[in-house]
């Protein structure tokens, strides 16, 4: 998740891909990578960030190290359209970097900030841009009885359509035949004492699935499962789960690559 409104972020790409086409004078084609940040070439935000956004008007290969983009020195005045730019990012807690292609024709590095979330514990409240974030997920609680009762009641008031499973053979079942399964929240009480070997289970079905686990005492789990499952107190409020399911979401995007 990113740190900036949607609408803020079709501001900052619209609004610079104007400055570029207003610099090229002719008609050309306007390029745009996207990605994670990079330790080298193009994507290299200089400093840390939530995701690297690049446009310019350059036909050279943007993916090759080092990055045909050269900075444009700090002196030259950048102007109003980027002058706003650079205070939507900075307010927003991102930053933008003033390039320039092969031609001397401007080009422009956005880092985007990330979403600072609250320290999980066993009470906290889900920032409303989470809320946007989660909305459209399909979650899978596995839990028995009714402990799984107030996430399940929590994440539909907030229109995130739930599955629940109250063993684990019936948790799989789901987990392997389920169209779409964004999140899976597990209580450790149906794992018993085979935990790391069904989570790995798990990650192995849904690769690209956030993956929390409920237990008390929280485990130490196996270096394996460090990265990749997010551990909760079961005595967690629902509020402080969800913040531990987007957390569980960014292992599974670095999980994937």
């Amino acid at each position: 998740p990113l740190g900036i409104a949607g609408v803020r972020l079709e501001q900052v790409v619209v609004n610079l891909g104007i400055r570029i086409a207003d610099a090229a004078g002719a008609a050309g084609t306007l390029r745009v990578l996207a990605g994670p940040p990079a330790e080298a070439g193009c994507l290299a935000a200089g400093a840390p960030c939530a995701g690297v956004i690049v446009l310019t008007a350059s036909g050279a290969d943007l993916s090759r190290a080092p990055c045909p983009l050269r900075p444009v020195p700090p002196s030259e005045e950048p102007g109003v359209i980027v002058s706003v730019v650079q205070s939507l990012l900075t307010e927003a807690g991102g930053f933008l970097e003033i390039l320039a292609d092969e031609t001397g024709r401007p080009a422009f590095r956005v880092a985007l900030p990330p979403v600072s979330l609250p320290a999980l514990s066993s009470s906290a409240r889900v920032p409303e841009e989470m809320i946007a974030y989660i909305r459209d997920w399909t979650v899978l609680v596995a839990a028995g009885s009714a402990a799984g009762r107030p996430l399940e009641r929590r994440l539909r008031a907030i229109g995130v359509r739930v599955e629940t499973a109250g063993a684990i053979a019936d948790a799989l079942a789901r987990i392997e035949e389920s169209r779409r399964l964004d999140a899976v929240v597990i209580h450790a009480a149906l794992l018993r004492n085979v935990a790391a070997g069904l989570l790995r289970a798990v990650l192995k079905l849904r690769p690209d699935a956030a993956v929390v686990v409920m237990s008390e005492p929280e485990p130490r789990p196996a270096p394996s499962l460090a990265e990749q499952v997010v551990f909760t107190p079961e005595s967690a409020d629902p509020d402080s789960v969800i913040l531990a399911l987007i957390e569980a979401k960014g292992c599974a995007v670095h999980r994937r690559g």
